[in-house]
């Protein structure tokens, strides 16, 4: 691929994507459009308060939110700004007189504006309802445009074909015969009468130039038609073929995929059309091919309704970098039953070591207790005068 392709391929893929993410302390969030989160989409953030604007981006505290893939740039570019704007709305313009919010302490207010991912979430769905709504509008203006087109292009066409016809019918001869003969009676007139001539004949040229342009169309369009028709019968053929093959498959098989061939419009037609009415419209948004990959599917439960057209799929292992949208979900790594049961061999192993240290220290325990009662008992017989020992010794006197 040539360098001016690809820098055209990456013209129509930006805004295709959205890359969302979280800090996993303080719920800010911050969308991107590349798959790297740089210290410059710290831009994003308001100040708040004290600290509430890292200095960097951190790796350990910014994790993957989802990741949004939408059908068209344009469309992900809109929604985009859209996102950013109410994250900017939810941060600034909260409601100042709300008692619940006057009650808290400065910093516990801070934290809860910071606290946006819930927020983000709910934006992101009530986004997509609004691109689907106008969606819906926008359709509705092209087919009003087609409308417009075809009743201004059937008017300006039948002026065309009228003037053709003149044209076929020798009316150019005509003109010509009389511009020699104005142009025999401008050198014999006096100035006054030069000037009418003069512009007499003007008008005879541009009247000659017009019609023989309209007979220029009339010849151009129907080699064009020819051409889309050829076109039409190619592509009728092709489908016959390919449903004749179908028919004639083997059960079991894969079946023959075809690619419908775009029927081109005639460019004759629309050439004769005002500026305003060549002027392409828009793109209408749509909700079909809406892919929302979450690195938690239940953060979605934080919007109250999703549109029935967008998907939402899981992300897969995720550590610090959102994954490619292109490529499939990296599955989690599973515990075999080999690891299973050495795991359970190890907690076993530890139990029992716990039982044991605990047995000896309960041993231990009752060593130093029974050692405290000898020793009191001992040092109570020394203080004893009626003692087993005094009493031999009188005894014995």
């Amino acid at each position: 691929m040539s360098a001016a392709n690809s820098t055209r391929m990456k013209a129509l893929l930006h805004g295709k994507h959205i890359f969302i993410y979280a800090n996993i302390e303080t719920k800010q969030v911050i969308y991107s459009l590349r798959q790297t989160l740089t210290d410059t989409r710290l831009n994003q953030l308001p100040f708040i308060g004290k600290h509430s604007v890292p200095p960097t981006i951190r790796p350990d505290l910014w994790r993957p939110l989802c990741t949004v893939t939408f059908p068209t740039g344009p469309q992900g570019l809109s929604a985009y700004r859209k996102l950013r704007e109410l994250r900017r709305l939810h941060e600034l313009c909260w409601d100042h007189t709300s008692p619940e919010a006057l009650k808290m302490s400065r910093k516990k207010r801070i934290r809860w504006l910071m606290d946006q991912k819930a927020n983000a979430i709910a934006d992101l769905a009530k986004v997509l309802e609004m691109q689907g709504e106008k969606g819906g509008k926008m359709a509705a203006t092209i087919e009003r445009r087609r409308e417009e087109v075809e009743r201004v292009a059937s008017k300006k066409w039948a002026e065309i074909e009228a003037l053709a016809q003149r044209a076929d019918d020798g009316e150019v001869a005509s003109i010509e015969a009389n511009l020699e003969t104005l142009k025999l009676q401008h050198g014999r007139r006096q100035e006054k009468e030069k000037a009418r001539i003069e512009k007499a004949i003007a008008g005879l040229r541009t009247f000659r130039k017009k019609l023989l342009w309209a007979q220029r169309q009339v010849a151009l369009r129907a080699e064009t038609d020819a051409k889309i028709t050829a076109e039409q019968a190619a592509l009728a053929a092709t489908k016959a073929e390919v449903e004749a093959a179908k028919e004639d498959a083997v059960a079991g098989k894969d079946a023959i995929e075809t690619k419908e061939l775009p029927v081109s419009e005639n460019p004759v037609v629309t050439s004769v059309l005002p500026k305003y009415l060549r002027r392409p419209l828009p793109r209408p948004m749509t909700l079909d091919g809406v892919l929302i990959k979450w690195a938690d599917i239940y953060d979605a439960e934080y919007a109250a309704s999703w549109p029935e057209q967008v998907l939402h799929d899981r992300m897969g292992a995720v550590k610090r970098t959102a994954p490619s949208p292109n490529e499939p979900a990296t599955p989690f790594p599973t515990i075999e039953e080999e690891q299973v049961r050495e795991m359970e061999n190890v907690v076993l192993d530890g139990e029992s070591v716990e039982e044991n240290e605990a047995q000896g220290k309960e041993n231990e325990e009752n060593e130093e207790d029974e050692e405290k009662k000898e020793s009191k008992r001992s040092f109570l017989s020394k203080l004893n005068p009626f003692s087993r020992k005094g009493g031999d010794t009188r005894a014995s006197a």
